[in-house]
């Protein structure tokens, strides 16, 4: 199989109300005129969000599924596997490929979490560094039922998400099946019940996504609300911790053994201790008792820091990871942006806050590196052992690849392996 992520730069999605009963209950949100600015038009979603949100399927690095390098590589694989087999990116929009007659309820669950994330992004100012999975709780004499996808904070108010996806092959999207009825009524029911028994809620959205097989389609996505409901805790400080645990998470991941790491983790359980976390606002994170960490370029000619020495990393641009194996036929990077280890070094809360990178796709090129355990563990093609290098303990070589950023700083990309 040909693993290579789609190019197409955005994906086009029509938005509207579910019917007239559902667009009255939105105008009592305080989001009311974000919602109506989008609701019956069509937006673009950059292509890098629907794959952040579809590639990582409700996965945070410290998921239990992601507990090494080789259950990650293994759930991408899986996870790309089936957006090649799945989706079809048409152009405009996505759609169901033509070798479907019977698309997954795997794939659908994706698109519907991926389309209906992007599109609450645009309502409430955030980023996928702002969500947190909420596992589903179930269980003899268990009746409550959580959302399927996350909890977020915009700073001022708590969000939380219902995504649903559905798809046809004998209807056009925008034709309300039964499938579609189906997941409206669940919503409704779902969300009285986590009104009742779940304070952890201040707007309650629903979202239905739904593809079909037209190779023209642009995807539909069906908003649908019941009142919303506020609680005690103070949203600012959750947004904080959330993009804090966040940053540790992709820091801990990219060097789990680094002082950096260390001190991040650390940081979060004073935020946390604390009743107002912007007391340590500007208090920079230390290497040791007086020394800050700094993340400046080691050589005029190069972008990166120390931090990304021994890590694989975008050879023109400040920014880098991990690379790891996802088949036979190609590698894939996942790593972030520098400029978010520095805002994280620095502790300027307001601009961790605030941040949001420029979200795009382009061609670049990765110098991949790998420990001495991990290149033998490798499955690589004659061509590419013959241009690696070996520096010390690293070996090192070089793979274009589509490379997406992310919103919330991240940058991932697949890279095909040379065909023998």
């Amino acid at each position: 199989m040909n693993y290579i992520l789609p190019t197409q730069h955005t994906i086009r999605v029509r938005v509207d109300y579910y019917d007239a009963l559902e667009r009255e209950k939105f105008q009592k949100y305080p989001s009311a005129e974000q919602i109506n600015s989008i609701a019956s038009t069509i937006i673009d979603v950059p292509t890098a969000e629907f794959l952040t949100y579809y590639l990582f399927h409700l996965k945070r690095l410290g998921d239990p599924h992601f507990a090494s390098y080789k259950d990650i590589s293994r759930e991408l694989e899986i996870a790309v596997t089936d957006l090649h087999r799945r989706v079809h990116f048409n152009g405009v929009s996505i759609s169901i490929p033509d070798s479907v007659q019977s698309p997954s309820d795997v794939a659908t669950e994706r698109i519907g979490e991926a389309v209906a994330l992007s599109v609450v992004n645009r309502i409430e100012g955030l980023t996928e560094a702002d969500w947190s999975p909420i596992p589903t709780v179930s269980g003899r004499n268990i009746s409550k039922k959580t959302f399927d996808y996350a909890l977020a904070s915009n700073g001022e108010r708590f969000v939380q998400v219902e995504c649903k996806g559905s798809a046809t092959v004998s209807d056009a999207n925008n034709y309300k099946t039964s499938s579609v009825s189906i997941h409206k009524s669940s919503i409704i029911k779902k969300k009285e019940q986590v009104r009742r028994t779940d304070g952890k809620a201040s707007l309650l959205y629903g979202a239905i996504s739904v593809i079909d097989n037209r190779h023209d389609s642009v995807v539909q996505c069906w908003l649908v609300d019941p009142p919303s409901r506020d609680f005690d805790e103070v949203p600012q400080k959750y947004r904080l911790l959330q993009r804090m645990k966040f940053l540790r998470d992709w820091i801990t991941f990219i060097s789990p053994r680094s002082q950096f790491s260390s001190a991040i983790a650390t940081r979060i359980n004073d935020l946390e201790s604390l009743h107002d976390p912007f007391e340590l606002n500007g208090v920079p994170l230390l290497r040791n008792a007086k020394d800050p960490f700094e993340f400046r370029p080691v050589h005029t000619d190069r972008p990166h820091s120390r931090f990304l020495a021994t890590r694989s990393r975008i050879v023109d641009g400040p920014a880098g990871g991990v690379v790891l194996q996802i088949s036979k036929t190609a590698l894939m990077l996942l790593g972030i942006r520098e400029e978010l280890c520095n805002l994280a070094a620095k502790q300027n809360l307001k601009n961790i806050l605030e941040y949001s990178g420029r979200i795009g796709s382009i061609q670049k090129t990765v110098e991949c590196v790998f420990s001495r355990r991990r290149y033998n563990s490798l499955v690589l093609p004659e061509s590419v052992k013959h241009i690696a290098t070996r520096n010390g303990a690293y070996h090192r070589f070089k793979l274009p690849g589509q490379i997406h950023y992310s919103a919330g700083g991240l940058v991932f990309g697949v890279l095909p392996l040379p065909e023998e």
